[in-house]
């Protein structure tokens, strides 16, 4: 399991916001991530594996439900 980094909270939020909308499929969200959150494809890489892997504990922190 990838590391939960608190720096990337509003990453995490973002990648949440596209998840729930449904814009995109979360497996194919890097660019889109990327584009929105100004950032890198390498790093928009890096979060949205972190998002995928750890969702569930996210969701937990975050209070997403």
């Amino acid at each position: 399991m990838g590391v939960i980094n608190p720096k990337w909270r509003s990453y995490y939020y973002l990648l949440e916001s596209i998840r729930r909308e449904g814009s995109c499929n979360m497996w194919g969200v890097e660019p889109l991530l990327a584009k929105e959150a100004g950032i890198t494809p390498a790093l928009a890489k890096e979060v949205a594996a972190s998002f995928r892997e750890n969702y569930a504990e996210l969701n937990k922190k975050y209070g997403w439900q």
